[in-house]
């Protein structure tokens, strides 16, 4: 009788570590296919913006007040994208993006998943790009390991792959928060502004000299969705 109870709690224990080996062995398996070759800068900086005064723009079903000397240029304006320059050769480029992230991700992936990306980023609860930009920060701080759950792998990856295929170069990148939802990217006083409103996401990019970041909070402050 004892060697029998001993037979079975030595079976009984083979089993759960076979159990453990194939559940740590499967998710170091994912860890490994899921693996992106990107480095994400975390956001640390945020930038609070109130909504004032706006001007209506035609051409859109949103409204902005452009910077003081901008006017339209119909000649490099091209489809969606509306391009305003003033006299010294500074530019606005305004262009209404999707911000479907299945959509970003398929764009930028050409394997053959086992995972429907969307599917994935409805139970993770990840809808738009400020989002995907908060779950990479929090991973900066708690990267993934043997014992992140397999949905949280899979995320991991869809977020770094659209961050790779989406995110521009910057020395400094912040988010716009208040009456706002995006973010900003800034490289030698020049920035590409992101909001997101309603699986849209709306980018305003100022090239070609010097803006502030003023100017970049009170056009902000000037944009109206509805």
């Amino acid at each position: 009788m004892k060697r029998k109870v001993v037979a079975i709690i030595v079976i009984v224990v083979a089993l759960i570590v076979l159990a453990l080996l194939g559940y740590f062995g499967y998710h170091a398996y994912m860890l490994q296919r899921y693996h992106i070759s990107y480095d994400y800068e975390a956001i640390t900086e945020e930038v609070s913006v109130s909504a004032g005064s706006t001007c209506e723009q035609e051409g859109f079903d949103f409204s902005f007040c452009l910077p003081e000397g901008f006017s339209y240029d119909a000649q490099n304006s091209v489809n969606d994208m509306h391009i305003y320059t003033d006299e010294v050769g500074r530019r606005l480029s305004v262009v209404p993006l999707t911000d479907d992230l299945g959509y970003l991700f398929d764009s930028a992936e050409s394997d053959n998943l086992s995972f429907d990306a969307n599917s994935v980023l409805e139970e993770m609860g990840v809808s738009n790009m400020v989002e995907l930009l908060h779950y990479l920060d929090e991973k900066n701080t708690n990267p993934l390991s043997v014992f992140s759950s397999i949905e949280d792998i899979q995320l991991n990856y869809i977020a770094s792959t659209i961050a790779n295929f989406t995110l521009s170069s910057g020395n400094r990148r912040f988010y716009i928060t208040g009456d706002y939802s995006g973010y900003v990217i800034s490289y030698d006083n020049q920035y590409d502004v992101n909001l997101c409103y309603r699986g849209m996401r709306y980018n305003f990019s100022f090239t070609g000299g010097e803006f502030t970041e003023s100017d970049i909070t009170r056009f902000i402050s000037s944009v109206r969705f509805d």
